[in-house]
C-alpha cells in the first residue's frame, strides 16, 4: 500500500489539497436494495468477515457480539508521519439507515466516537470526525460507519476559523454559540427539538436546505467533556433528529461533522455536530466566489422537521 501524498498549498488561493492518488483503488459496495441489512460476503465491515480488515484498533462488545470497532482505513488520506486515518464501524447490521438508528444504537457510536478521539488526541494535533453517508455525500460502503482523521498539524482555515472565534469571544465575553442560542430574538423559531441538555436547530446561515446543527445547550469547549449521561441525552437527540429528517427528506445522502472542537479546551470554542444533508450540485458561481446558494428558509425547514415526527418529553433524560 502506497503512502499518502502529503499536504500542499496552492500560494494563490492559501487553499491546502492532500493527494492520495491510492484512493482510487478503494472498493464502492454501494446496494441498490435498501432494505437489506444481513451480513454480505463482500463487505469488510460486516461480521465474519474479519480476514478483509487491515486490523482491529477498538472493539465494544456485549456479552455475545462487538457493537462497534475502530479499525485503519485501507485507503488513507494521511499515514504517518503526517497523520492517522481510521473507520469506526458504527454497527453490525450491514445498511442499517441513519434514520432507522435507535437511540441505543447511537449511544454506542456515541461512546466509540469519545473513546477514539480521546486516544487520538492524545499523539496529534487536530482529529476531525465525521460520517459520510451515501454515495453523493462521499460514501463508498453501505455498512454504517464512521471517520476519524488526525492531522500532525492543524488546517490553516481552522487555526483561522478558531482565531476568529477568539476574537469575537474577546468583543462579547462569550463564544459565538451561546450568544446565538442564548440573546438572539429568532432563535426559538429555528429549533428543532431539544432535551436537557441539547439542542437541535437550523443554523440562521445554513449552506443547504435542511441543514441541522446538534449542539450542547450549556457551554462546551470539547467533545472530550462529554460525560455519561450527555452521551445518553446525545444519543436521544441524534435518534430524535434523524428521524425527523428521515420523515422529510426520505433516505437521504448527507455528511455528519464534528466542528469546533480542539484537544485542548478552549473557553471561545463551542464544539457542535453539523448535519448537512446533500442536495443540488455545487455550481460555477458557488465554486468561483465561496458564496452558497440555498434556495430553503432555514425558519420553514425548522418548522418542517419540528412537525414531522413527534416523541414523549427528552427533558428527562
Amino acid at each position: 500500500m502506497a503512502d499518502a501524498s502529503p499536504l500542499r498549498k496552492d500560494p494563490l488561493s492559501g487553499r491546502e489539497v492532500i493527494y492520495a492518488t491510492h484512493r482510487q483503488d478503494r472498493p464502492h459496495v454501494i446496494a441498490t436494495d435498501h432494505d437489506q441489512t444481513k451480513p454480505q460476503k463482500t463487505c469488510p465491515f460486516c461480521p465474519g468477515n474479519e480476514a478483509m480488515l487491515p486490523d482491529i484498533l477498538w472493539e465494544q462488545d456485549d456479552e455475545v457480539n462487538w457493537q462497534a470497532r475502530a479499525v485503519s482505513n485501507l485507503y488513507p488520506i494521511v499515514s504517518p508521519p503526517d497523520g492517522h486515518h481510521e473507520i469506526i464501524i458504527d454497527a453490525p447490521e450491514h445498511n442499517l439507515s441513519t434514520g432507522a438508528m435507535t437511540a441505543e444504537n447511537w449511544r454506542t457510536i456515541v461512546a466509540a466516537y469519545d473513546a477514539r478521539l480521546h486516544a487520538l488526541s492524545r499523539r496529534w494535533s487536530y482529529v476531525s470526525l465525521f460520517r459520510n453517508v451515501g454515495a453523493r455525500a462521499g460514501g463508498t460502503i453501505d455498512h454504517p460507519h464512521s471517520q476519524l482523521i488526525a492531522l500532525a498539524k492543524t488546517p490553516e482555515h481552522i487555526n483561522a476559523r478558531f482565531q476568529r472565534l477568539l476574537h469575537e469571544f474577546e468583543i462579547s465575553g462569550q463564544c459565538l454559540l451561546c450568544e446565538t442560542t442564548n440573546t438572539n430574538p429568532n432563535f426559538a423559531e429555528r429549533i428543532i427539538t431539544q432535551n436537557a441538555a441539547y439542542v437541535a436547530f437550523s443554523p440562521e446561515v445554513a449552506e443547504v436546505p435542511f441543514e441541522v446543527w446538534v449542539a450542547p445547550l450549556a457551554h462546551s469547549s470539547a467533545f472530550s467533556l462529554v460525560d455519561e449521561r450527555d452521551q445518553n441525552a446525545l444519543a436521544e437527540i441524534l435518534s430524535d433528529v434523524f428521524t425527523r429528517m428521515a420523515g422529510v427528506l426520505g433516505d437521504f445522502d448527507h455528511n455528519m461533522m464534528l466542528v469546533d472542537t480542539s484537544k485542548d479546551p478552549q473557553p471561545y470554542l463551542h464544539w457542535f455536530l453539523r448535519i448537512r444533508p446533500i442536495g443540488e450540485p455545487v455550481g460555477g458561481f458557488e465554486r468561483a466566489t465561496g458564496i452558497a446558494v440555498n434556495e430553503s428558509d432555514p425558519k420553514n425547514d425548522a418548522a418542517a422537521l419540528r412537525h414531522a415526527f413527534a416523541i414523549p418529553d427528552m427533558d428527562s433524560v
